[in-house]
Parts: structure tokens; C-alpha cells; sequence
């Protein structure tokens, strides 16, 4: 909400892209010096990302780069700007179901699980008979 913080943050994020595009090879040096992504510790490197590991403006932007690129401009998003690397892209394939069933027969009893415990938690809570307290609201 600080429009001078935010404006701030995007002139420092644009000096690092500037030092980026004249020394591509210094990306995990900036990073380390620059980033304040706990990612810094490693270069900026965030290890493999599936969807819904990002927020949605960080992947839109990873969408739509190429393998080896750096982002042409700071990418907002609500945590602030970043300077995205693409090394590499992992493409997924179908698997055939018998490799995984057991995954999904593991699932499918983990769930099952939650359930009964949940079922079993909410049938204790309803049964139970509290005294000398009040759990009445605004009490």
C-alpha cells in the first residue's frame, strides 16, 4: 500500500536488470545480494515449481519465457517485483493408470481417513458435557 516503497522497489528491481542484461552469468551473485526471497541463501534458485506453487502473476510471466531467458521487466506481484531466470522446463506426460493407482488408492485412503477422524472428533464435541465455563460468544 506504500506507493513510495513500491515505486522504490521497482527502480532497484529495474538497476538489477539492467546489471543482468550486461552480465547474465551474475544472476545468482545479484540474487544473493539483492533478493529478499529466503531464495537469496541460494543463488535465487527455487528448485523445480509446479503450477500452484507461485503465485498467479509469477507463472504467467514463467509461461510465457523461454528456457534460458531472465525476464524482460520486474514482474509485480503482491509480495513485490522479481527478476525471473528460466533455466529449464520439465514437461509432464500421461501416465498410464496402472502406475498410478496405488497413488490414487493411497489417496483415496488418507481422505478416508481425515473423514473418520473428523466424523469421530465432531461426535466426541457433541457428547461431551463441559461445566463451569461459559463458551456462549461475547460472554
Amino acid at each position: 500500500g506504500d506507493a513510495a516503497a513500491r515505486a522504490a522497489a521497482r527502480e532497484a528491481a529495474l538497476a538489477v536488470l539492467d546489471e543482468l542484461r550486461r552480465a547474465p552469468r551474475r544472476f545468482a551473485e545479484l540474487a544473493a545480494r539483492h533478493s529478499a526471497c529466503s531464495s537469496r541463501q541460494n543463488g535465487g534458485l527455487l528448485g523445480q515449481l509446479s503450477s500452484g506453487d507461485t503465485v498467479p502473476e509469477f507463472e504467467a510471466a514463467l509461461a510465457g519465457m523461454e528456457e534460458g531467458a531472465i525476464s524482460a521487466a520486474p514482474v509485480e506481484t503482491r509480495y513485490g517485483f522479481h527478476l525471473i531466470r528460466l533455466d529449464a522446463r520439465a514437461r509432464g506426460a500421461v501416465l498410464p493408470f496402472e502406475a498410478v493407482l496405488p497413488h490414487l488408492r493411497e489417496a483415496r485412503e488418507k481422505a478416508a481417513w481425515v473423514a473418520a477422524s473428523r466424523a469421530f472428533t465432531a461426535e466426541l464435541v457433541a457428547r461431551a458435557e463441559v461445566g463451569g465455563v461459559s463458551l456462549a460468544s461475547g460472554s
